[in-house]
């Protein structure tokens, strides 16, 4: 990874693979940023507490990550989402181009990507 961000950020992350979550958690605290996780919609609605980004799998196990990302645009919370996706999720996917994320990933994705992105808007 060749990708340095500016500044610390505070960043949840909503993803049920522990896999996927335990390496972004890792790699987001070891270059400075705080970091919390969680791996169901509920979870993710409880931590939400004025994070500066979001990375928000859709298909979670208790629902859908849009709920989520509904509840932040709702709330106009000052928040930007990153929202992961498989390729097949086409009415689900399409809900969250809705709600307007400020990036969309797609699986798997490159990290570096992710990282380039909180450089550039944090």
């Amino acid at each position: 990874m060749n990708v340095k961000t500016k500044s610390a950020c505070s960043i949840l992350i909503v993803e049920d693979d522990p896999s996927i979550r335990h390496a972004l958690v890792t790699i987001l605290e070891h270059i400075g940023h705080q970091v919390t996780a969680a791996e169901t919609v509920s979870d993710g609605l409880a931590r939400l507490d004025g994070q500066t980004f979001v990375v928000l799998d859709l298909n979670l196990p208790d629902g859908v990550g849009t709920t989520i990302l509904e509840r932040i645009r709702a709330e106009r919370r000052a928040m930007k989402v990153a929202v992961a996706t498989g390729a097949d999720e086409g009415e689900l996917l399409a809900e969250a181009q809705r709600l307007g994320p400020d990036l969309l990933l797609h699986k798997p994705y490159n990290v570096n990507e992710l990282l380039k992105w909180l450089d550039t808007v944090g």
